[in-house]
């Protein structure tokens, strides 16, 4: 089966297989078009200097038309390019733009788009223009010519701003000036001859003179001439010469219309604006609203019109128009009165669809939508229309037990009207004011009077609810004891169904599921006792009685609780307070007076089965068991087993109670006091550990259940009162009984010294170590030197001292000593070498207890630096044991 294409078309499969009966989709392709010729387009001119290359690619076309082969034609976006475009220099130039093809078109001939562009010299141009308007256009001599002559007036303007000569371009101004002054005198001349005229023939001259006229027409001419504004030829043209050729145009139609609304009654100007109404938009001449929109019509037209006057089509369609909006005014106040029904609001309805407007005619469409909701209202005859209007005015406290109560509130417009005597002010009053109103004037109107609606409804319903609670406080105010609990709970229910409510304007709720109020139903009998005892007047009494009736059912007893000892001791009784509480856990006295019977067991080795008890205060009873322990004991868990006999035949409670897990603790009795060591140097660090202990079947144990901080003080004494004594102020951080602090060994002592350690916050007396402590000098710190008298001058005194400068216990024989000699180049000696020993400043010296002297006086060093000083100057000694590397300095000579 063959299938003819279109020329240019190719379907897509070419062919296809059929080999039984199907649907097989073929899909025809266009084939590629030629582009056979551009667009061509007018050229433009500019000034020099006037735009960037830039600018004046912006300003060129976008698009082109093209031509194609098959005779169809396109659109192409261009692409410029500059090319040879100076802005500098006056001239022709021919962009060129390449064509930006589209899928299915060709252009294998590279056709391109093309433009003239001429830049010229801006004061070339004014000049030629200039001299146009001076010389070749000295009128207009006829209306047609001023868009001409305003033209040359406009461009000469231009090219006057681009001349860059201020003298030139000021001289320029003056001529253009001097010429428009002319240009508008004629026009004026013009307009004065037409103002001026007397009589028919002088104003038909004058209007003959610069515009088309018709003679025909002269007596319209005159009136429109007296009655209309012409003060400028453009005025006249559009007032008098176009709008004469539009009264006679519509005369026949126009004079019938303005008679019947002069001569005759609304009825025969209603029929025949009906018989005429092909020429109208939007006339209202059926439907409910008609009749009062057609007396509005010939109302206006009556003022609008004069006899001997004329009037165009256009002239009563702007009549119309205006009416239109009038009546939806007029009809739209009464559907948002207070005076309303259905028949205004349909009126009102009806004349918004005649406005022109769409805007206006949507927020119209708005209000009256939310006003028909306040119709329904008004309307409702049954509790479920009612209920579903007031939802709709968004009226609130709405409740649905009362929906019949607030329908017979409801039955109206007259009943709201009735209700209110609230002045609510008035869109217009007459015709003319409602001329004057803009549809955002009404908008505000009629938003208030919306508002207005709902507040009175609102005020119906909240008096309706405030009088049903009234009732329901006044019965229940009523109830007694005898009251049944369930025509009690009936009370409270209706209650809670009919609000919230307005009260002085507050709100005011009874909600038996808030969770504050804490309502349930088997606490009845309570409500009905605080209920019967109270003075109900408002729904805060009555929740106030609801909140005792709770309080009479939470004070009863609920149960007992135990505390643990919160300071068992190691050797005395235990002691555990008892509680009774009631249900909201507060202490409850209702068995003060009974007899409790108590035990209490912890284990096989530590029970009572007759504790000791003793009322302390409401609800609370101190229990003294004869149980004792010897030790420490952790994680202690009593029992005891309580019961309370009523005298009926179950007792009032019987049950047993645990404590929480305790502790028999022990207080530290004394302190055990030991050091890391018995021998010190000065400076060594001690560490002092103390043990807390307690006595228990005649053996120390530590209080290992003790921790923490405490402040204290260690002390180092020999004894005496004015001996050996060192302090020292330190945190003890205990950690199961035991803490250790460090201090540091201070000065030497001969003696045995004994360390005691005092806790002020700790109940155990200060102890002291068992064993005493001696503190030595320590480590060789520091070498003194000194002049001491000899026979022949003077020797050096050694003192080897710690770093507190204590003399060491330090004997040793032939120490190396050496003496060095600042500044040495001065002393002539070469080397501290020990082969001349003395000379060099070199010598062995014995100590003995830390003292040792070095044999100056009549030395050789002597002697040599003896003859090294005679000149008067000073030099120092540095004297060293250079194997310990202590050293000391002395002065020289020796100053006696």
């Amino acid at each position: 089966m063959l299938v003819p294409a279109k020329e240019g078309y190719a379907f897509d499969p070419v062919k296809a297989k059929v080999t039984k009966a199907e649907t097989i989709d073929f899909k025809a392709i266009q084939g590629e078009r030629k582009i056979e010729a551009v667009q061509e387009l007018d050229g433009i001119s500019v000034f020099v200097d006037q735009y960037t290359s830039e600018e004046l690619l912006a300003l060129l076309p976008a698009t082109v038309t093209v031509t194609l082969d098959d005779g169809g034609e396109a659109q192409l976006t261009v692409e410029w390019q500059q090319g040879e475009y100076d802005r500098s220099k006056s001239g022709k130039y021919t962009l060129k733009g390449e064509l930006q093809l589209e899928p299915g078109l060709i252009n294998p001939d590279g056709l391109e788009a093309e433009i003239e562009v001429l830049v010229r010299n801006a004061e070339e141009v004014a000049e030629e223009l200039l001299d146009t308007l001076e010389k070749e256009m000295p009128g207009p001599d006829h209306y047609s010519e001023i868009e001409g002559y305003d033209l040359m007036f406009v461009l000469a303007e231009m090219a006057i701003d681009m001349v860059e000569d201020p003298v030139q371009q000021y001289q320029f101004q003056q001529r253009l000036t001097n010429r428009k002054d002319k240009y508008d005198q004629t026009l004026q001349d013009y307009v004065d001859a037409v103002a001026s005229a007397a009589q028919r023939d002088e104003l038909l001259k004058a209007l003959q003179a610069f515009w088309d006229t018709d003679k025909d027409l002269i007596e319209v001419y005159e009136w429109l001439v007296e009655s209309k504004e012409v003060s400028d030829v453009h005025k006249i043209q559009s007032n008098v010469i176009e709008k004469a050729w539009e009264i006679h145009r519509d005369w026949a139609v126009t004079k019938e219309i303005i008679d019947a609304a002069l001569e005759g009654e609304p009825e025969d100007f209603g029929s025949v604006l009906a018989k005429h109404r092909a020429y109208f938009q939007h006339v209202n001449l059926d439907g409910v609203a008609s009749e009062a929109t057609v007396v509005l019509y010939w109302w206006l037209i009556s003022q609008v019109a004069s006899p001997g006057g004329y009037l165009t089509i256009a002239d009563l369609q702007a009549v119309i128009d205006a009416v239109n909006m009038l009546a939806f005014y007029q009809f739209a106040q009464e559907a948002f009165s207070f005076d309303t029904d259905r028949e205004t609001w349909e009126m009102a309805s009806e004349q918004l669809e005649y406005l022109l407007d769409e805007n206006e005619k949507q927020v119209g469409r708005v209000l009256l939508a939310e006003m028909e909701l306040r119709l329904r209202v008004y309307e409702a005859e049954t509790a479920g229309d009612l209920y579903t209007a007031l939802l709709g005015v968004q009226i609130n406290y709405v409740h649905v037990p009362l929906l019949e109560e607030y329908l017979g509130y409801l039955g109206g417009a007259e009943t709201v009207q009735a209700a209110s005597n609230a002045d609510l002010p008035w869109l217009g009053q007459t015709e003319e004011d409602f001329l004057q109103v803009t549809m955002a004037e009404f908008e505000d109107w009629a938003r208030v009077a919306l508002e207005f609606h709902r507040q009175q409804i609102q005020e119906l319903i909240n008096k309706v609810n405030e009088g049903n609670a009234d009732d329901l406080l006044q019965a229940i105010n009523e109830i007694t004891q005898d009251t049944p609990e369930k025509n009690v709970l009936a009370l409270l229910e209706k209650l809670d169904a009919t609000t919230p409510i307005v009260v002085d304007g507050e709100d005011v709720d009874f909600n038996l599921r808030d969770g504050a109020l804490d309502f349930q139903r088997d606490r009845m009998k309570f409500y009905v006792e605080a209920l019967a005892g109270s003075e109900v007047q408002t729904i805060e009494d009555v929740k106030g009685a609801i909140s005792s009736g709770n309080d009479l059912f939470f004070s009863q007893f609920d149960t007992f609780v135990v505390e643990a000892p919160g300071d068992a001791k190691v050797g005395q009784p235990l002691e555990f307070l008892l509680r009774a509480l009631d249900k909201r856990g507060n202490p409850c006295g209702d068995l003060d007076d009974f007899y409790l019977e108590l035990g209490v067991l912890i284990d096989a080795d530590h029970w009572d089965d007759y504790p000791d008890v003793k009322w302390l205060d409401s609800g609370v009873w101190k229990v003294t068991a004869d149980i004792v322990y010897s030790e420490i004991t952790e994680n202690v868990v009593a029992k005891l087993s309580v019961r309370v006999d009523g005298g009926g035949v179950w007792p009032i409670y019987e049950g047993t109670l645990v404590t929480d897990p305790f502790l028999v603790d022990a207080d530290a009795e004394h302190l055990l006091v030991t050091t890391d060591a018995v021998e010190y140097q000065s400076g060594d660090t001690i560490s002092v550990t103390v043990t807390l202990q307690y006595e228990a079947d005649g053996k120390s144990r530590k209080v290992h259940t003790f921790n923490g901080l405490r402040r204290g003080q260690v002390l180092i004494t020999d004894g005496s009162d004015a001996g050996y004594a060192e302090f020292y102020n330190r945190e003890f951080e205990f950690v199961n009984g035991v803490a250790t602090v460090h201090v540091t060994a201070r000065e030497a002592s001969k003696d045995e010294l004994t360390v005691q350690v005092l806790l002020p916050d700790v109940s155990a007396q200060p102890s002291a170590a068992d064993r005493q402590i001696k503190i030595k000098p320590g480590d060789p710190a520091w070498l003194e030197a000194s002049w001491v008298n000899a026979v022949a001058g003077h020797d050096i005194q050694l003192l080897l001292q710690d770093a507190w400068r204590q003399t060491l216990d330090f004997t040793a024989d032939r120490v190396k000593v050496e003496i060095r000699v600042y500044p040495a180049e001065r002393t002539g000696l070469t080397s501290l070498s020990l082969d001349v020993p003395d000379r060099e400043g070199m010598a062995f010296v014995d100590f003995n207890e830390g003292v040792g002297v070095v044999k100056f006086a009549g030395s050789p060093m002597a002697e040599e630096l003896k003859k090294l000083v005679e000149s008067g100057e000073k030099l120092a000694l540095v004297v060293g044991l250079s194997e310990l590397d202590f050293w000391a300095e002395l002065p020289y000579p020796v100053e006696d």
